[in-house]
């Protein structure tokens, strides 16, 4: 009994320092399933450098809309806001933001973590690359919204994007998100 429980702990040592050293992460490609029809019309934003698609049928909006539909306490202080777009309900939202002036490594998720005072309950962090760009992910859950929080590294300026969903209509949204996020990419040309 004895080996099997010294096994036992030097597997989890293992698994848990792997986890713990970004250095030892491998950084995966991530493929996204884009479906067209689940895609609004492409928008090219130059102060973020980057061109996607919001989820389908979600429209741009004030970012006051957004403020007013969400507690500050699930987004936390945003960097300056480029683009708000929601579904017709005010039951889904993307934000998007940059930081301006600020470099630093997206893919370096452990400075976020839940305290007592967050609504979020669960927090699951990725990195991938996609399209040649280093992501890192934070999926939010609590018993109101899920958010996917994207952080993309920019040669200039880290970008972040938040998909809010409510788990009223997640269900119904989670495969437009998934083909707007495989839709994020670099400006083809900045003219």
């Amino acid at each position: 009994m004895k080996v099997k429980n010294i096994i036992w702990i030097g597997v989890l040592y293992v698994l848990f320092s792997c986890q713990s050293d970004p250095g030892r992460q491998s950084l995966s490609q991530m493929e996204f399933t884009v479906d067209s029809s689940r895609l609004a019309p492409l928008i090219k934003d130059r102060s973020s450098g980057l061109q996607y698609c919001p989820p389908a049928g979600w429209v741009r909006a004030l970012p006051a809309s957004f403020r007013s539909c969400i507690d500050t306490s699930y987004y936390g202080s945003l960097p300056q806001t480029v683009n708000v777009f929601k579904d017709s309900a005010s039951t889904a939202f993307l934000v998007v933001s940059v930081y301006p002036g600020e470099t630093g490594n997206v893919g370096d998720l452990n400075q976020y973590r839940l305290n007592q005072q967050s609504p979020w309950q669960d927090a699951r962090k990725a990195r991938f690359e996609h399209h040649q760009m280093l992501f890192g992910q934070l999926l939010l859950q609590s018993p109101r919204w899920v958010s996917f929080r994207l952080f993309i590294q920019r040669e200039n300026r880290p970008v972040r994007f938040d998909y809010f969903v409510s788990r009223s209509v997640y269900q119904n949204e989670v495969r437009k998100i998934e083909s707007s996020i495989g839709s994020i990419n670099t400006l083809s040309s900045f003219n």
